[in-house]
C-alpha cells in the first residue's frame, strides 16, 4: 500500500521522503530522520515537517479526565510540540514520556539550529 504524504510545511520530493522515512528512527507514531519529522496519522497517511522549517521543540503533557464507572480517572497525554518558522505550534501525541525525550535528543543531533524548551509567550 502506498503512503499518502501530507506536508505541514515545505513540500519535498517523494523519493526524498521515502528514503528519509525508511532511514528514520521510529518512536511510536513519530519518526525522526536527518531532515524530516514524520507522524503517522490515520490509516496510510503520514504528515511530515522538514527540520529546516522548525524553530523550537519541547515536551508537553496535558491531563484529560475520563469517567470510568463511577469514578473519574485522570490520564496524562504526552506530546512533542514544535514551533514552525511561521510561528504555528504543532503537537504530535506519543504513548510515553520517554519517547518524547528520545525524539528531542534526536532532534538536537539532527537540527542544531533549533532551540529547545518551552518559552512563555
Amino acid at each position: 500500500m502506498a503512503i499518502k504524504w501530507k506536508a505541514l510545511g515545505a513540500t519535498l520530493p517523494q523519493t526524498q521522503l521515502e528514503q528519509s522515512h525508511a532511514s528514520a528512527c521510529q518512536l511510536d507514531k513519530l519518526k525522526v530522520s536527518e531532515d524530516c519529522l514524520f507522524y503517522k496519522k490515520g490509516f496510510g497517511t503520514v504528515e511530515y515537517l522538514p527540520l529546516s522549517d522548525l524553530r523550537r521543540a519541547y515536551r508537553r503533557q496535558e491531563e484529560s479526565r475520563a469517567i470510568m464507572g463511577c469514578c473519574p480517572q485522570y490520564i496524562l497525554n504526552h506530546y512533542l510540540a514544535v514551533v514552525t518558522s511561521d510561528g504555528s505550534i504543532r503537537k504530535f501525541e506519543v504513548e510515553r514520556k520517554e519517547q518524547v525525550e528520545k525524539a528531542l535528543e534526536l532532534l538536537k543531533q539532527a537540527a542544531p539550529h533549533m532551540e529547545f524548551g518551552f518559552v512563555k509567550p
